[in-house]
C-alpha cells in the first residue's frame, strides 16, 4: 500500500487481518503525519500491554445491562427513615457497573412515576452510572417483570451484548417467564429487609462477567 514505505510488514499484516470496516478506516491514517494507529500496530509486538482485539470489540461493542429494581434493592422496605435511596447500596450499583462497563435499565415500578423515576436517574447520574431506559409495561402488570425484561432485550438487540443481570427483591422465578429467567441464571435476588449487600454485589459481578 501507499504506507509500505513508512511502516514495516508487521504493521501492514496486522492491519490486513482486521475487519474490513476498521481496515479501511486505518488506511485513512496513512497520510503523512497521520499514522498513529498504524504505528501502534507496528509496535504491538513490543508493547507491555497487548493491543486490543479490534475484531472482538466490533462483535461486542454494546455494554452489559443491569436491570434495576429500587424498593428492597436500593432501600430497606421496612426502614422508617425518609431516605428513598440508600447511598451505600447505590454505590454498590456503581461498583457493579464499573466492574463490567455496564449500563442500567430501570425495571422497578418507580419507572411508572415520573418524579420517582427522575429521582433515581439523578442519583445514578451523580455517580456516573448511565441509565439507557426502562422496561416496558406488560399488558397485565401483575407478576410479569421477567416478561417485561425479556421484551426489552428482544426489542433492543443493539443496546446490549447478551450479558445482563437482574436485581430484584421479588421472587421473579415465579412470575410470567420466570422459568426462563431462572434457566438463564442471571437473577440476583435481594432480601427486602436488607437491600443490595456486598454478597449480592459479588454474585452480580460474577453474573455480568459470565459469557454463556
Amino acid at each position: 500500500t501507499r504506507c509500505d514505505h513508512r511502516f514495516g510488514a508487521t504493521a501492514i499484516n496486522r492491519m490486513n487481518n482486521l475487519p474490513s470496516p476498521l481496515r479501511g478506516h486505518l488506511l485513512g491514517f496513512c497520510n503523512p503525519g497521520e499514522a498513529d494507529m498504524l504505528r501502534l500496530l507496528q509496535e504491538g509486538s513490543t508493547r507491555t500491554n497487548p493491543l486490543p482485539d479490534f475484531g472482538a470489540m466490533s462483535m461486542a461493542s454494546a455494554p452489559p445491562v443491569i436491570f434495576l429494581d429500587v424498593d428492597g434493592v436500593l432501600n430497606r422496605v421496612d426502614d422508617p427513615g425518609d431516605e428513598r435511596v440508600d447511598a451505600t447500596m447505590l454505590l454498590r450499583v456503581r461498583q457493579l457497573a464499573d466492574s463490567a462497563g455496564a449500563v442500567v435499565v430501570i425495571s422497578s415500578d418507580w419507572r411508572t412515576q415520573p418524579d420517582a423515576k427522575a429521582h433515581i436517574e439523578r442519583r445514578l447520574a451523580a455517580l456516573d452510572v448511565t441509565v439507557i431506559g426502562a422496561t416496558p409495561l406488560a399488558r397485565t402488570r401483575a407478576l410479569a417483570r421477567p416478561a417485561e425484561i425479556f421484551q426489552w432485550l428482544s426489542t433492543h438487540p443493539d443496546e446490549h451484548n447478551g450479558r445482563y443481570v437482574v436485581l430484584d427483591d421479588r421472587d421473579l422465578t415465579r412470575e410470567t417467564r420466570g422459568a426462563e429467567l431462572a434457566a438463564a441464571r442471571r437473577f440476583v435476588r435481594t432480601d427486602p429487609s436488607v437491600g443490595f449487600t456486598d454478597e449480592n454485589l459479588a454474585e452480580a459481578i460474577g453474573v455480568l462477567r459470565r459469557v454463556d
